[in-house]
């Protein structure tokens, strides 16, 4: 991780240039002004530099009621409970969050660098909202930055979230990490939990009952028009969302990532610039799956041997197994519109993948988060027994299960029988 510049000096020149310090800019917090302080309760103001606002992060958190502590041997600003967090100490201003590295950046994903002033860390707004998982707006006509509380949600509950005024809510789409906007019938499929980020307060992942994937922003993308996708949580701010809610109970879905909203786009999940739009507010309402999909039809893939094709619920690897009939001999064979396949899982939705994209004869085959790269696509070879030799897309290799139970892809492939 980048680690943040200490700025040791600045010009009186540079500031005179770039800068406009002085009380002229204001900050409300839920829509009361308040007084930002130091550490020995000094009034400091925010200030402009660069076209960006710079806020006094030790004022807001304590407006904010959250704990803060300045370490001068390892120069590190604490916000909320240390933890077990040991800063080296170095030239850099170290700031962490709840015991965790924090690492501001702008809408480009470059780093943001604080700025010290007479003994006060100061944080652009935007860094501010990342920071303490607050709506941060900044009127310039008034020169107030805005900053309001995000909301809180139960995190035990289930639900459907659904456009405003509209009965279409978010759901997973059959056989892709693609999320469309539908008429919800009930569908297990658009049932979604909110699991807090631990450690980030008020950040949640939104994650599907269904498949167990978190609502993801395809590619860590910061830009206006990318799209949302379902993908095996991880640790991303694109997997990071925070709800601002409005007066009439909507709520927009912001995330961590990028700060913009998502809305939907012709039945498309895209996050955009936040704007005046019923296609950014959202309803997030109780609810259980209640018309279930028909039951997939799952197939065994069965060598001459009598071993099955078998994956690891726990870890990637891919084996040929004694035939059991359990739920890790079971695949999803699912088509794509190449016209090959997807060799999925019946559990979590990964797919049968050339590791390390390799081309290689005898290279292993393993099970990976499902992407829909060449190397997840799969040609099924009628064999004049019946049987299948089970072809690469990517390496133009066969899969092949050695004495050991190892999988990989050979120029000489096994034939799989399909249960």
């Amino acid at each position: 991780m980048k680690r943040l510049l200490f700025v040791l000096t600045l010009s009186l020149a540079l500031l005179v240039a770039v800068t406009s310090f002085g009380a002229d800019v204001s900050v409300m917090l839920n829509g009361e002004v308040i007084i930002t302080r130091d550490a020995n309760g000094v009034e400091v103001a925010p200030f402009i530099q660069d076209a960006a606002t710079y806020v006094p992060v030790r004022a807001i958190a304590n407006a904010l009621n959250i704990l803060i502590d300045w370490d001068n041997d390892t120069r590190t600003v604490f916000i909320g409970e240390r933890g077990e967090s040991a800063p080296e100490l170095g030239e850099n201003v170290n700031i962490y969050i709840s015991g965790a590295k924090f690492n501001p950046t702008d809408a480009q994903g470059k780093a943001v660098y604080p700025i010290i002033k007479d003994g006060t860390t100061y944080l652009p707004i935007r860094a501010i909202a990342q920071a303490f998982a607050k709506k941060v707006d900044w009127d310039g006509e008034s020169s107030v930055v805005l900053i309001s509380d995000t909301a809180r949600i139960d995190t035990t509950k289930t639900y459907k979230i659904v456009q405003s005024g509209t009965d279409s809510a978010i759901m997973t789409k059959d056989g892709s990490n693609d999320l469309e906007v539908r008429v919800f019938g009930g569908e297990v499929k658009a049932i979604w939990r909110f699991a807090p980020v631990e450690g980030e307060d008020g950040f949640y992942n939104i994650i599907n009952t269904e498949s167990g994937r978190a609502m993801d922003v395809n590619g860590g993308s910061r830009n206006p028009g990318a799209k949302l996708i379902q993908y095996g949580l991880g640790t991303g701010d694109n997997q990071k969302f925070m709800l601002v809610q409005s007066g009439d109970g909507s709520y927009k879905i912001f995330s961590k990532n990028s700060l913009l909203p998502f809305e939907n786009s012709a039945g498309v999940v895209k996050q955009n610039i936040e704007r005046e739009s019923p296609a950014q507010n959202w309803e997030i309402i109780e609810a259980e799956a209640t018309a279930q999909a028909e039951e997939a039809v799952y197939s065994t893939l069965v060598l001459e041997d009598g071993r099955a094709l078998t994956y690891s619920a726990d870890s990637t690897k891919l084996t040929a197994a004694p035939l059991s009939g359990e739920d890790d001999q079971k695949w999803s064979l699912v088509p794509n519109a190449g016209g090959f396949y997807y060799v999925q899982t019946k559990e979590g939705m990964r797919s049968i993948d050339v590791a390390n994209n390799s081309k290689t004869d005898g290279d292993p085959l393993i099970t990976y988060d499902h992407s829909g790269d060449d190397n997840q696509c799969w040609i099924f070879e009628k064999q004049e027994d019946g049987g299948y030799k089970i072809k690469s897309v990517h390496s133009e290799l066969y899969i092949k299960a050695l004495p050991d139970g190892s999988i990989v892809h050979s120029a000489d492939g096994d034939v799989f029988g399909i249960y």
